[in-house]
Order: structure tokens, then sequence, then C-alpha cells
């Protein structure tokens, strides 16, 4: 037997029965509790869609696809991050590959020139 069971039936008229949920929620848990619920559910989508990004990321090499990770975001709350690590466990060069750089010229060496 569940202590904390809960039946949720959406019928009608979905505005007032979505109140009447929030009401539930905010009565329950507070908003300290709803707030921690949200941010769960938000890290836990994020995770859910990590495995799609990191099927998009170039292949050149397998080590930016394996930095990829959904986690909660430092600064927006409730918030999520999709994308590469960078630090010890991740890879430096990531950031630049997500955001760019800007166009610049790489000058061609030959044999013996140094840059």
């Amino acid at each position: 037997m569940a202590v904390n069971g809960l039946e949720l039936e959406i019928q009608g008229d979905v505005r007032k029965q979505t109140d009447a949920l929030q009401k539930v929620f905010l009565e329950t848990l507070g908003w300290k509790g709803i707030r921690k619920l949200e941010q769960f559910a938000t890290v836990n989508a994020a995770r859910a869609l990590a495995p799609y990004v990191r099927a998009a990321a170039p292949t050149d090499s397998k080590a930016l696809a394996k930095a990829v990770r959904g986690r909660k975001s430092r600064i927006t709350r409730p918030g999520a991050v999709v994308g590469p690590v960078g630090g010890r466990k991740g890879v430096w060069y990531g950031w630049l590959t997500v955001k760019g750089v800007k166009p610049h010229r790489i000058p061609k060496l030959t044999a013996g020139q140094q840059a």
C-alpha cells in the first residue's frame, strides 16, 4: 500500500484540472519541493536528449562524442545543459566546436620552414 499515491485524471475542463493539480502540489510539496521536482524533470529530459546530441557530434575523434553529457545548469534553475564537458574529464576544444571561432588563415608550412 502506497502512502503517497498519486492518481491523475484530466477530463473536461483542462484549465480547472491543472489548477487543481498545481494546488495539490503546492500543498504537499511547498515551493521548495516544486522547484526540486522541476529541476529533477529538466535534468532527466536533458539526459534523455544526450544520446541524440552524441550521435550528431563530429566523428573525427570519438573524444567529443564521449564528452557529451546532460547535466544541471549552474546558473539558470530549473535548467539543464546538453553538450560536451570540458576540463580534465572532457575535451578542451568542446567550446570551440560548439560556438565556433572567427575566420582565420592558417599558413601552409613547407619542409624546413618554422612558424
